[in-house]
């Protein structure tokens, strides 16, 4: 778990640009979810986010309840139950 954590802490510090000034970047929970299960992947992205958020000011503190909800809990279950159901169709 902890070298996953640091391999997409990492991995989500890499921006890139879209239009009219606004940044994308990698989303870590489809990985987690995937290879470590939705739950320890949801406890990865929230301390993942919380570092983030403190030490480097990515997202702010007022937004972090709208970052766990959008990217740890329905990013991490929604793409790991979408990868199993596809997975048992395929």
């Amino acid at each position: 778990m902890g070298v996953l954590g640091a391999l997409i802490f990492s991995s989500q510090m890499v921006n890139f640009p879209i239009i009219y000034g606004t940044s994308g970047h990698f989303l870590g929970g489809v990985i987690l979810g995937i290879i470590l299960g939705p739950f320890a992947g949801l406890i990865i992205m929230i301390i993942v986010l919380i570092l983030q958020c403190l030490i480097f000011g990515d997202g702010g503190v007022l937004t972090l309840g709208a970052n766990i909800l959008n990217i740890g809990i329905i990013g991490t279950f929604l793409s790991t139950y979408i990868y199993y159901g596809l997975n048992k169709i395929f």
